[in-house]
């Protein structure tokens, strides 16, 4: 962990300094673990190593470290905030994290089928809705009203008058390509 120097601000009422904090780079741990220790992380929790968010922390730089490496994720365009996971660099450790992946998917609702259907779904933001798709799934009117989206949000899409027949349904409200990337989801899984 690499400490960074104290902020120093002075205060408006006049000279009187306040301690703001200290800024150390994170690895979330993963410098300091074996490769053993990795493997566990990634069957256990699906490669997630931690993360930061808006913090005194900063983006710590990351050594591949036998068959594994990690990279940031979700960054929001800052060097403060993120997700750090694991990335496989051999067919064993793929296989781990795979494992480990639909496994944490199958503990959040969805069947071993449906879940190995997600991992290899090329798709946006699956991740980030799981639960929301197992949500939409498991209710009959919402799953009937994914499935009957138009796909897309142009001009004639037919969206609006979607919105219009199934907003008593609908439970949760999405970001257009979230709900796009959901509505992919919801008809890859109910094929």
């Amino acid at each position: 962990m690499v400490l960074y120097n104290q902020q120093i601000q002075t205060s408006p009422t006049g000279g009187k300094k306040e301690n703001m904090g200290q800024f150390y780079e994170t690895t979330c741990g993963y410098d300091g673990m074996t490769v053993d220790e990795l493997d566990r992380v990634a069957l256990e929790k699906g490669g997630v190593l931690g993360g930061i968010g808006y913090g005194y922390a900063t983006l710590g730089n990351i050594e591949p470290k036998g068959d594994w490496s990690a990279q940031w994720v979700n960054r929001q365009g800052m060097g403060n905030h993120g997700t750090l996971v694991l990335v496989p660099l051999s067919p064993r450790t793929r296989a781990l994290r795979r494992r480990g992946i639909i496994q944490k998917w199958m503990e959040a609702g969805l069947t071993k089928e449906q879940a190995e259907k997600l991992y290899h779904l090329r798709v946006s933001y699956k991740f980030e809705l799981v639960k929301t798709l197992v949500e939409v799934l498991t209710d009959e009117g919402q799953r009937r009203a994914y499935l009957a989206h138009p796909g897309n949000f142009g001009p004639g899409s037919g969206r609006r008058e979607w919105c219009e027949r199934w907003d008593v349904v609908l439970t949760t409200k999405l970001s257009a390509p979230r709900e796009v990337a959901l509505v992919e989801m919801v008809k890859a899984l109910t094929r």
